[in-house]
């Protein structure tokens, strides 16, 4: 018997706790394991405690955990039961905000265009589909909410006539997601709202104004406090060394105004996107973190977050492939009925691959997506972290000025995440036992 090359040891609260980032398997052990373990020149099979074997500890000398997880990845590419599809239901905001990467234009999503990925959801349910997930995106989606109930309600309607799995999100400035909005979607089968707050008010105004220059703070913040007992939030605070030194005095507010525990909250990596269109950010001076400066970032945001009480993300699990990107007949549909692979490509007619109207007929710009293979980049296959990220962001990798920002950040930081999910879950248990 052998260790698995993706274990993570941990010691949290005077205990020991090893995590399997290829199983995603967490265990609590004895004090001394990881020592005892390490130090053996061998591991009888007799004496490999069963849990550790389970969940994928200790393995057989004879496995290759490479091999597995390149099956692993093969089938999420190719699988045909799942379907994820983000759809543009507006191209159109009502924001300006100046790191934004898209090129909008006041498009909403056309009838033609919602009876065409009818018509391939139609197609993808008679090859056996079990379960679809929807996420709606813009421009600000709601600016088409419309379309995104008339759709939603299509949506769920063939799920549950074909007994499919179903489940749908929103990303949304959150200008626009009043009480009954939110009610509407929720009735529509959304089941979270993602919305995004760049620090206290003096602070997000300026990363995130409207198209006049106005200021959205107050209002977010009051659509939230609306909406936090009807539909599941999502706070993203997007980050650069600028803004960052402001998100305790978020945090603040958030707590004082009653969301502490109504929200999940999680800091999102600003990375500047230009892939050669007209895209606003490609104006944007305002210094970004590079990973390994954005992961101990995040490790002092999600110390500090747990530390207050508040629901965060910090835990990553094993994965099939980085993205939709990846996998076939999986799209990006903007309102035009242009598909794209990539969500940071949306806007971008460069990064066009076809249109929902005839999506079996691509263009050449979908063959380096459906090929991207992280198995070919020797520093992705020695990395510990290959479980969790499967190569990371491949549209990173392609761009050479991005290329050392398509990591993930648990590859830095993954003993402190399972030590922060060991605090988070035993912060929990103290509040439930109160």
């Amino acid at each position: 018997m052998k260790l698995s090359k993706y274990n993570v040891w941990a010691q949290c609260r005077g205990r020991e706790f090893v995590y399997n980032s290829r199983t995603g398997s967490l265990l609590k052990v004895p004090l001394g394991t990881e020592q005892l373990l390490s130090a053996a020149t061998a591991i009888a099979e007799s004496d490999a405690p069963e849990v550790l074997v389970q969940g994928g500890v200790i393995l057989p000398d004879s496995t290759d955990e490479l091999a597995l997880l390149r099956n692993r990845y093969e089938f999420g590419r190719t699988a045909k039961s799942h379907l994820a599809l983000t759809v543009i239901s507006s191209l159109g905001c009502n924001f300006d905000c100046p790191y934004c990467y898209e090129d909008k234009r006041p498009e909403i999503v056309k009838p033609d265009v919602e009876r065409a990925i009818l018509k391939f959801v139609d197609e993808r349910i008679a090859k056996g589909l079990k379960s679809i997930v929807v996420q709606w995106l813009g421009g600000e989606p709601l600016l088409g909410k419309k379309n995104i109930l008339r759709m939603s309600h299509e949506f769920r309607a063939r799920s549950e006539r074909h007994g499919i799995d179903y489940r749908s999100y929103i990303t949304t400035n959150g200008s626009l997601l009043t009480r009954r909005v939110a009610n509407e979607l929720v009735d529509a089968g959304v089941r979270r709202a993602q919305i995004t707050l760049d620090g206290p008010p003096e602070v997000h105004d300026c990363m995130r104004p409207t198209r006049n220059g106005a200021g959205t703070f107050w209002k977010i913040l009051g659509n939230m406090k609306a909406v936090a007992d009807i539909i599941p939030v999502v706070v993203r605070i997007n980050v650069d060394k600028e803004n960052f030194v402001h998100i305790d005095e978020l945090l603040d507010i958030l707590e004082h105004e009653g969301l502490k525990d109504k929200i999940e909250v999680y800091v999102g990596h600003l990375i500047s996107v230009n892939d050669g269109a007209a895209q606003p950010s490609a104006t944007y001076t305002r210094s970004c973190f590079n990973t390994r400066g954005f992961a101990t970032t995040e490790r002092y945001f999600n110390d500090s977050a747990t530390a207050r009480g508040f629901r965060s993300r910090v835990l990553d699990g094993p994965i099939l492939t980085p993205c939709m990107a990846m996998r076939e007949e999986e799209y990006v549909i903007g309102s035009m009925g242009e598909l794209y692979k990539c969500w940071k490509s949306v806007g971008n007619n460069n990064e066009v691959v076809g249109n929902i109207a005839e999506y079996e007929n691509l263009n050449s710009r979908v063959h380096r997506w459906l090929t991207y293979d992280p198995f070919e980049d020797a520093e992705c296959v020695s990395c510990s972290a290959l479980p969790v990220c499967m190569g990371g962001c491949a549209h990173h990798t392609f761009d050479r000025r991005l290329f050392e920002d398509r990591c993930t950040t648990f590859r830095y930081e993954s003993r402190h995440r399972v030590v922060q999910f060991i605090e988070q879950v035993e912060s929990a248990k103290s509040s439930a036992g109160r």
